[in-house]
């Protein structure tokens, strides 16, 4: 590892520079900057970058960046330095942040960033003291004065201005809702502890029980277990059920759009959905179907108070936006108002039998505390029972909640912990989405020591959705999703074979095919080619299989070579198919791990026979192919017979001495021509086959007159004079 040393003699050079090349007063200030730039980036860094006049153009111009400002500005550069013009260069594009330091501002930026696709390579956040005079010009760092963060951050390079400017434009507006949202979180805070007070001297006529509950859970909301972004009061029209802002109430990140209009998404609710503000439950906890731009990138949480008068009307709302706290979500649920209600009640219906209870209250603190706040104490009760049902069972299982307002669909699954990667959840969120209608999916992961890993997906609906879904058939599409290959494999082994030989060959095989047999082929094309391994372990010789698969074209053809122990050269099989009248396009092999090591090779088969049933030439094919590989047949082009005559292999042995005795007789044509004659004109060679076996076959009746007329009518359709002869 590089020692901090090396680093220090860098920034040695670097200050030498300085001293160098500015007066001496100045000089002092711009060193005095840079050591406390530097001491905020770490000597791998430092090392990484070991371009000492790079190093020292870029503590310069931060210097000269930070030289000049006031403390309601945000500061924003994105370029990329040019040694010729600026003292310094970067291979990645420089975003350069002045700002008073504030939180959340490290992460709103990455944040920013990483929505424009942007990879941060390197983020260096001094914390600046400063004395400035009045009009912002940098007097001295210094231990007291203003705190200041400035943000040096490289990204990928980016070379069109337009895009140098949205970064830009859109990290200042970032920059703008953590600035809006700071100077508001005391007034918000304020305004909750207003409604906690009024809660205490105006209660509704409503259940004491639920005053106390939510008066309880706004008091630890605003204990630090909530962020407020945002606040905004409504006034609820009972007539036209619409709500509408009560101008100079937005605070925070709604400061922007401080006016008395009604809320948009509330009026495109559904009529039936809309009367639900009536109801006098005084807490409404929700997620807001828009991301924070401030602090994380998920959806912000929503707190809503309804106002109450003193007949029991709802006559509006105080809502808040903003983020449960990590130490809101790492609480034990017995200790959040709201939310340790349910669980107690959930608890009571297990009373008496301490080791389920025990169970049912670790389920309920590992349940995902965004879905606590939202779902009902019934729902609660049955989902954890069904959940407590699959302890130490490898099943899978998917329990849904859907939005009050139709917006989206709360989707837990379990699956066997040992099951879950990525890519499986990413089919399970595809099949999810596409069952719900979705417009898109937010997940989260959850692996304990359980047995069974906990996805929770949220799809998002459009608004107001509320169609009916068969959960049922859902969960057995995860089923399926979630079987592994292995998995289908032992079932279709059982089904071909009977349970005691297809467990037994289950177990023998469950490991042998390799990762790229499985990408290639189902495992119920896996039990056909088992039991092609079986014969080719009997006899120690070859296995063969000509197949079709139903995806291909009707002039292709696949041939599955089954050989032990070694692979088989390309070159030695290429001749022998390719005289069997197919052109091969391409060949793959697949090791089996098994007592002889078998290796498969598939060849893809092109063939020129349009009327071509496989099923027709299969048999003959392979024991063709069987016969000219343990050479008991010659290798050589009249075995195209079997694809374009329909031929098997003893008839194509006739044909071959045929011309054997032609040639012995002097005839002038090549084999190559005779086989060609025979394989344009498949009618008449079968003709002569059946002449033959007329004539020489003592079973078969002679009828060798009928038969010498057939080809002789047959001729007269020749057109070539050669091939007639």
């Amino acid at each position: 590892m590089p020692l901090p040393t090396e680093a220090n003699k860098i920034l040695e050079q670097v200050l030498n520079l300085v001293n160098e090349n500015f007066p001496p007063t100045q000089a002092q200030q711009i060193a005095s900057f840079a050591q406390h730039f530097f001491n905020s980036v770490t000597p791998e860094d430092i090392l990484a970058r070991d371009n000492v006049e790079n190093l020292y153009g870029a503590a310069v111009y931060y210097w000269r960046f930070a030289s000049q400002y006031l403390p309601e500005q945000t500061k924003v550069q994105v370029y990329n330095p040019q040694f010729e013009q600026d003292g310094w260069q970067s291979a990645h594009t420089i975003v350069s942040i002045l700002i008073k330091n504030m939180p959340f501002l490290a992460d709103s930026i990455r944040m920013a960033l990483n929505r424009q696709g942007l990879t941060v390579h390197l983020m260096v956040h001094p914390i600046l003291t400063t004395q400035r005079d009045e009009s912002g010009k940098l007097i001295a760092i210094s231990p007291t004065g203003n705190s200041e963060s400035l943000i040096h951050l490289e990204v990928d390079l980016q070379t069109e201005s337009s895009i140098l400017l949205k970064i830009a434009s859109e990290l200042k507006q970032i920059l703008a809702d953590v600035r809006i949202a700071i100077t508001d979180w005391q007034v918000m805070q304020n305004k909750m502890a207003e409604a906690f007070q009024e809660l205490q001297k105006n209660p509704p006529p409503i259940d004491s029980n639920e005053i106390n509950e939510v008066s309880d859970f706004l008091q630890w909301a605003r204990t630090n277990h909530f962020t407020f972004l945002g606040y905004r009061e409504y006034k609820l029209d009972s007539k036209t059920l619409v709500l509408k802002r009560i101008k100079g109430s937005s605070l925070g990140i709604l400061r922007t759009e401080d006016s008395d209009a009604i809320s948009d998404s509330f009026a495109q609710l559904p009529l039936q959905l809309r009367k639900l503000a009536q109801k006098p439950n005084l807490l409404l906890l929700n997620k807001t179907t828009t991301f924070s731009t401030i602090h994380r990138p998920v959806r912000m949480d929503y707190i809503g108070v309804k106002q109450v008068d003193a007949q029991g009307i709802v006559t509006g709302e105080k809502r808040f936006l903003g983020l449960y706290t990590s130490s809101a979500y790492h609480q034990s649920t017995l200790e959040i108002p709201i939310i340790r209600h349910k669980v107690q009640y959930v608890l009571s219906n297990m009373a008496g039998n301490g080791h389920k209870n025990q169970a049912l209250f670790y389920i309920l603190e590992t349940y995902p505390h965004d879905e606590l706040f939202q779902i009902d104490a019934e729902t609660l009760r049955q989902t954890t029972l069904g959940i407590l049902q699959l302890q130490e069972q490898q099943r899978i299982r998917l329990f849904v909640h859907p939005d009050t307002y139709g917006r989206f669909f709360s989707c837990l699954v379990y699956i066997p912990r040992e099951r879950y990667d990525t890519e499986l959840r990413k089919q399970m969120q595809k099949l999810l989405q596409e069952s719900f209608g979705g417009t898109h999916v937010d997940f989260n992961v959850r692996l304990t020591e359980s047995v069974a890993a906990q996805i929770h997906f949220i799809v998002y609906t459009p608004t107001g959705t509320c169609a009916s879904i068969e959960i049922k058939k859902i969960e057995q599409q995860l089923v399926e999703i979630t079987r592994s290959w292995t998995d289908r494999l032992h079932t279709a082994l059982i089904e071909h074979n009977g349970e005691e030989q297809g467990t037994y060959l289950s177990h023998r095989y469950a490991n042998a095919f390799s990762v790229a047999y499985r990408e290639d082929f189902s495992a119920r094309h896996a039990i056909y080619d088992i039991d092609k391994i079986l014969l080719l372990e009997a006899n120690n010789d070859i296995s063969i299989s000509l197949y079709r698969p139903i995806e291909t074209l009707d002039n292709s053809l696949h041939f599955k070579l089954f050989h032990p122990h070694t692979h088989i050269p390309l070159s030695l099989v290429l001749p022998m198919l390719e005289n069997m009248g197919v052109k091969v396009i391409q060949e793959r092999s697949y090791q089996v791990q098994t007592a002889k090591n078998v290796w498969i090779h598939d060849f893809e088969l092109l063939h020129h026979e349009s009327s071509l049933q496989i099923e027709q030439v299969k048999d003959a094919f392979q024991t063709l192919f069987a016969k000219i590989w343990r050479q008991e047949v010659s290798n050589d082009g009249f075995n195209r017979l079997v694809l374009y005559a329909k031929l098997n292999w003893q008839a194509i042995i006739i044909f071959r001495a045929y011309w054997k005795y032609l040639r012995q007789t002097g005839a002038n044509f090549t084999q190559e021509y005779v086989e060609l004659a025979l394989i344009n004109n498949p009618k008449i060679t079968n003709l002569l086959l059946d002449l033959f076996n007329a004539r020489c076959n003592p079973a078969t009746r002679d009828n060798s007159t009928n038969i010498v007329e057939q080809i002789e009518k047959s001729l007269d359709s020749i057109a070539s004079l050669d091939e007639d002869r």
